[in-house]
């Protein structure tokens, strides 16, 4: 992520109390990396910015070997998410 976006990010979180995160990023051939970074940089920002709650509306699924990578991406998504004290 550039300078700018990290900046945008903690900008828009300053006195939020709580966040939706609703990014998908299905369309792009590294979509799970970029769910992963783009989850990881809002759970430590929102942490930063005192942000009390992360709701995430993503898909459901379950937690077996044999999900898609879409749905496995989903579990992803919401443990990054979750990977801070918010």
């Amino acid at each position: 992520m550039t300078v700018a976006v990290l900046g945008a990010i903690r900008n828009v979180l300053q006195g939020v109390d709580v966040v939706y995160y609703l990014v998908h990023s299905l369309g792009a051939p590294d979509f799970a990396e970029l769910d992963r970074r783009g989850a990881s940089v809002v759970a430590r920002e929102a942490e930063a910015a005192g942000v009390r709650q992360i709701v995430y509306l993503g898909g459901l699924g379950d937690d077996h070997r044999d999900l898609s990578p879409h749905l496995r991406s989903r579990i992803e998504t919401a443990t990054a998410l979750a990977s801070g004290s918010v």
